[in-house]
């Protein structure tokens, strides 16, 4: 029965990081039907502002990368729930920009594809890297405890 127990708690989990990943796809979307998106603190047009966008669609799509990847499978898994979590995201990246294109003042651009693949991209790689970090660490652990 512990098993059935653990398995239904799995799911739980599951289903809350892919409705987490649900929730922030909606708040992707309503910003990008915006028509624009104001930096109250960094006139808008200039460099750092520039910067500041850019490093917004980094992190917004590498967070997203990594509820995908929460929710489709367990802590420790293959590299293919990896990949399959950053093609989603790259998938609803190109959406996002394809839906920019119906925005008014808005545009679709491949650098924001770019962009946002590469915050997803390192996302998961830092994940499966924190992954095996702590394989090794607890690997250690078990070998000093043996001694």
């Amino acid at each position: 029965m512990p098993y059935a127990s653990s398995m239904a708690s799995l799911w739980v989990k599951r289903a809350a990081w892919l409705s987490l990943a649900a929730l922030w796809m909606g708040l992707i979307f309503y910003l990008s039907s915006r028509s624009s998106i104001p930096v109250d603190f960094v006139e808008s047009g200039t460099p750092v502002s520039l910067a500041l966008r850019k490093a917004g669609h980094f992190l917004a799509f590498g967070t997203l990368a990594l509820f995908l990847r929460w929710g489709l499978g367990p802590w420790r898994s293959s590299l293919k729930v990896s990949v399959i979590a950053f093609a989603l995201t790259v998938a609803y990246a190109f959406g996002d920009e394809v839906h920019q294109t119906f925005t008014p003042g808005r545009t679709g651009s491949a650098t924001d594809v770019a962009i946002d693949s590469a915050g997803a991209l390192a996302a998961v790689t830092l994940w499966r890297a924190l992954e095996r970090w702590t394989v090794l660490v607890h690997l250690w652990q078990r070998i000093q405890n043996s001694r």
